[in-house]
């Protein structure tokens, strides 16, 4: 009976337990199950690492996909739009993806550490530019999704970009912290009263009812509406003022948080957001006693 055992067991060894997860023959299984139609671009083989890349039509879109292998601690990473990338894999000396849509210029790099080994590009293709007689007819399953995570080893243009970004944000918190603590600045409230058109003080000092005149800046004159009052951008102007956290309830305000809402409405009237007419309203709304 030991013997029978010892001979079974010896018989299931030699038994193959199946195609490896992330195997090439894995690979273009998946490639068959997703393409309409596919070809193989590229097999290359070195002593180093293993590259094969496809080409074709899912659902009469353009795809790439690729298969590399290495036994080494060389790597490869998708180049594209100033950044690099990597695929999502839990194999590290086996990297595939099926499916990449060729919306993009793609660069396959092989690294090894810092160093780059080589570089395949993936340039964009139509549907139109193949011919499917030439290419192998596929399940036409459809796309499988690949996950790309950003590489530590991203693009210098990119880190370079994100440190000068990190840099300014500092400085720039550094000194409105001090303008702030040393009420400097925009944080100075006399400053910030300089030049701040007070409506009200025009309004006490007038002793006839206010005119248009009231409400233009000095030595401008009064211009006639340049297109209908239905073709500005902004009609309901206390809707638009709430919007922008301003109260809207003038009777209860004073006279720095009125200023606030009239800079704004002369900022809308000359950028000819509101009509003159309802720029004039307001305002006398505003200051209205």
């Amino acid at each position: 009976m030991k013997i029978l055992l010892i001979v079974y067991m010896l018989f299931l060894s030699f038994i193959p337990l199946g195609q490896e997860k992330n195997s090439i023959d894995t690979f273009y299984i998946d490639v068959n199950n997703c393409y309409d139609y596919y070809e193989t671009t590229l097999n290359e083989a070195t002593t180093q690492y293993s590259l094969v890349v496809v080409r074709g039509l899912i659902n009469s879109k353009a795809y790439y996909g690729f298969y590399f292998d290495t036994t080494s601690n060389i790597k490869i990473e998708i180049s594209f739009d100033d950044a690099r990338y990597t695929v999502n894999e839990s194999d590290k000396n086996i990297v595939s993806a099926v499916s990449l849509r060729s919306d993009n210029k793609y660069e396959l790099v092989i690294v090894d550490g810092k160093k780059e080994i080589k570089r395949v590009t993936l340039d964009i293709f139509f549907p139109s530019s193949v011919n499917i007689d030439n290419m192998t007819k596929g399940e036409g399953k459809g796309a499988i999704n690949t996950e790309l995570e950003l590489s530590k080893m991203s693009s210098p243009i990119v880190d370079y970009a994100i440190y000068v970004s990190i840099g300014v944000i500092v400085i720039s918190c550094l000194i409105i912290g001090i303008l702030f603590i040393r009420k400097k600045g925009l944080f100075d409230k006399e400053k910030r009263k300089i030049g701040v058109l007070n409506i009200k003080e025009i309004y006490e000092k007038k002793t006839t009812p206010l005119t248009d005149n009231d409400f233009l800046n000095p030595n401008e004159e009064i211009i006639k509406e340049e297109k209908p009052k239905d073709e500005y951008e902004i009609k309901d102007i206390k809707a638009y003022l709430k919007e922008y956290g301003f109260n809207t309830n003038y009777s209860v305000l004073n006279d720095e948080e009125k200023n606030q809402i009239m800079l704004r409405l002369m900022f809308l009237k000359d950028n000819k957001k509101i009509s003159l007419d309802d720029y004039y309203e307001e305002t006398k709304e505003l200051w209205k006693k």
